[in-house]
């Protein structure tokens, strides 16, 4: 079997951090975890887990931090998690039989948010799990992608039943806005220097959640009419 890294950037998560690792627990054979800046309970718990902890000063950019991970991910498959994040039970099994595979793979995972304060939950298909190569890196200092890089290094991606509970957004409209608040300045900057559709779309999300809608319907826009939108 293959082995299984789970690959992890966090900054004061101690509210979060153990019902991550506690839903890894037994399935990844090592824990990587690179640190911004923690002030609170989160590097004890993360010692708890015997996860490997590595330090990275915050530039304003979240792919530069999950690079740094992936740089001491010495797995043959690579799992990132946020910490708001957990690995439901019943996804194990197909894991652990996706992890056999010897193929140049990334697989779609669905990411299912709980938003108990409105009442209701959505969920969205990202690539979660991959097979660990040199050459592979994430992009974009906001909603970072890996996607770009396994297709640029000629991956094949595939659509898996794994599903990730994240739990970070139940939270209230006033927290919601607040991380809109961080990750605005860093996507409109990361679209200054690349005018992705994907970043546009991810910019109008923010505004919206920001009622800021003029704003946020010109950038829909963007998205909508270009041909490069991911599927």
């Amino acid at each position: 079997m293959g082995t299984l890294t789970l690959s992890m950037i966090v900054k004061n998560e101690e509210k979060y951090l153990k019902d991550c690792l506690e839903s890894v627990n037994g399935v990844v054979d090592d824990i990587v975890i690179v640190d911004t800046g923690s002030t609170d309970k989160t590097l004890e718990i993360a010692k708890e887990y015997k996860a490997k902890i590595y330090h990275f000063d915050w530039i304003n950019d979240f792919s530069a931090a999950r690079n740094y991970a992936l740089q001491y991910s010495s797995g043959d498959w690579i799992l990132y998690l946020d910490a708001d994040e957990r690995l439901d039970p019943n996804s194990i099994k197909e894991l652990k039989r996706l992890i056999n595979g010897v193929s140049k793979a990334g697989y779609y995972c669905t990411v299912k948010s709980v938003d108990s304060k409105n009442g209701r939950d959505h969920s969205i298909r990202y690539v979660r799990l991959f097979k660990n190569s040199k050459g592979i890196e994430f992009t974009g200092k906001a909603h970072e992608q890996i996607v770009p890089s396994l297709i640029k290094n000629k991956y094949q991606l595939y659509h898996s039943s794994i599903l990730i509970n994240h739990v970070g957004y139940d939270i209230s409209q006033s927290e919601k806005q607040s991380k809109a608040n961080r990750n605005i300045e860093l996507l409109l900057s990361d679209y200054n220097e690349n005018k992705s559709p994907y970043i546009a779309y991810k910019i109008a999300q923010t505004y919206f959640l920001l009622e800021k809608y003029e704003d946020a319907e010109s950038y829909f826009k963007i998205a909508i009419e270009s041909n490069d939108l991911p599927q």
